[in-house]
């Protein structure tokens, strides 16, 4: 196959031009087409899909940009992200690496293979450039999100275990230690603390709530709402057991203490204040949904928000099985 890098004619390009070389050029872009149709249909495994794209004796530098896009299509339908990385990263395409939808896959598989370290430089970049959307937002927010339980984790495991001054994660859980760079590339084994992995929880749980919800602000997607709301689903836990810590306390003390009142009071406004949050939010990813087409949509994405939507409702099992069956 040529590594020949064909470019398209246009009718003024053709003035002036000799069009029996035209007529070849357009005739080897065809042949070209169909030998690589053939080559793709046959690698219809990761290892065989592997070795025509890095290992041919053109390299990655002997595809077009068309092709290359088929190729990472490929791979993410064999749902290889570890790969689609790879081909983003080592090609030097400079028009393939700056597509959009590439960019955005390769945000997508970088969250996929546990790296949203990665994914959220990434995002930010684009958002930067002003070519944020809901797909975007809503794979930032998973980046957050990701972090938020992964310092969950994190505490767990500090906390469960008895770490002392020589002890680290490494000796604790080293499954999570090696993942600890993907996440937190910033902290060494040695920083970690349950106050730290608290600290960071909560960082990235108030991270993953603002940019869902900006997210929300600006596409009006559901992808981001649901975001959104599971999110704030965790911050009502956090408030509830705020606010049952303070109660217990307040009802063990023998006689009114100064400022009691008032720090009961605190906690049980801020609970109030997030449910009626999340039954706001619950109205408008409904409106969300209805507006992507409702129970009339196509598209699968719709009928699993409604799903999600419903569970978090706490709907009637009669109301779920129907929305389960539209999923379906």
């Amino acid at each position: 196959m040529t590594t020949a890098r064909l470019t398209a004619r246009t009718f003024d390009a053709l003035c002036g031009v000799d069009l029996e070389q035209v007529y070849l050029q357009g005739k080897e872009e065809v042949l070209r087409g169909r030998a690589f149709r053939i080559l793709l249909a046959h690698a219809d495994t990761v290892p065989k899909l592997e070795q025509l794209a890095f290992e041919g004796e053109p390299g990655l530098e002997g595809w077009t940009t068309e092709e290359l896009l088929e190729i990472s299509n490929r791979f993410r339908l064999l749902s290889s992200p570890e790969n689609e990385i790879r081909l983003y990263r080592q090609c030097h395409d400079d028009v393939f690496r700056a597509a959009a939808r590439v960019r955005e896959f390769y945000i997508l598989a970088l969250n996929r293979t546990g790296r949203p370290a990665e994914a959220i430089q990434g995002a930010l970049a684009i958002i930067a450039a002003g070519g944020h959307n809901a797909l975007i937002w809503g794979m930032l927010g998973e980046s957050y999100s990701a972090l938020m339980i992964f310092a969950e984790q994190l505490d767990a495991a500090l906390q469960s275990a008895d770490t002392g001054h020589s002890s680290t994660l490494t000796s604790i859980d080293p499954l999570l230690a090696n993942r600890l760079q993907s996440y937190f590339p910033e902290l060494g084994v040695d920083d970690l603390s349950p106050a730290l992995a608290t600290k960071l929880r909560q960082e990235n749980l108030l991270a993953a709530d603002r940019i869902f919800r900006q997210g929300f602000r600006e596409t009006g997607t559901s992808f981001c709402g649901l975001g959104w709301m599971l999110r704030t689903i965790d911050r009502l836990i956090d408030l509830t057991a705020a606010f049952n810590q303070v109660y217990q306390y307040v009802s063990m003390q023998a006689s009114p203490v100064a400022g009691d009142a008032a720090r009961l009071r605190a906690a049980a406004e801020a609970l109030d204040a997030c449910e009626r949050e999340l039954d706001a939010q619950a109205d408008l990813v409904a409106i969300a949904l209805e507006l992507q087409g409702g129970s009339e949509s196509l598209d699968y994405w719709t009928h699993a928000g409604t799903v999600q939507l419903t569970v978090i409702r706490a709907n009637s099992s009669t109301v779920l099985q129907s929305n389960l069956v539209r999923a379906n």
